[in-house]
């Protein structure tokens, strides 16, 4: 996404800010933040002209910011842009505001569940304690659905219609 205001970087500062119940957006790249005194850092070396050219000089465009992750990850504003959430306010609340925040802080919710679960994979309320008829139960009705794929397959269809009903059943629902 290009910088709302130059319209040439790569926007890496995104704000929302809601007034009066109206929500509006705003992206911008590095140097136009920092025109804006959104940015003031005065030790932030590898922005400075006397840092920058002596590097750029020597190694080139090979040359790449060491502190560059560390420098997205205390980035202010971060938020979704569907609803507005930022990760610092799912990170008080824990609850994030819409699907898209999942895709949006994706990364960041992958080392914060490996950080505080050990894993990134849900494992429910209880993980390892499941009810052995819940389990049992559920294998009985994915044995009996690709056992209705190939009735269907072998164009059985009385077949297929028994077997549709007992999985109707063992689902809980209805059968016809």
């Amino acid at each position: 996404m290009l910088c709302d205001s130059c319209h040439q970087k790569e926007a890496v500062i995104h704000m929302t800010q809601v007034v009066n119940g109206r929500r509006s957006e705003r992206h911008l790249c590095r140097d136009c933040a920092r025109k804006e005194n959104l940015i003031n850092d005065p030790f932030d070396l590898w922005n400075q002209e006397v840092f920058a050219h002596p590097f750029d000089s020597f190694f080139g465009n090979d040359f790449v910011n060491p502190f560059q992750h560390a420098e997205q990850n205390l980035q202010p504003g971060l938020s979704c842009s569907n609803c507005g959430k930022t990760y610092q306010d799912f990170r008080k609340d824990g609850l994030l505001g819409c699907e898209e925040c999942y895709n949006q802080f994706r990364s960041k919710l992958k080392n914060f569940l490996n950080k505080n679960q050990g894993t990134d994979q849900h494992s429910g309320k209880a993980p390892g304690k499941q009810d052995e008829e819940k389990t049992e139960g559920m294998s009985e009705i994915n044995r009996l659905k690709s056992e209705l794929k190939k009735c269907i397959k072998e164009e059985n269809y009385e077949q297929a219609a028994v077997i549709r009903d007992q999985i109707n059943k063992l689902e809980g629902g209805s059968s016809k």
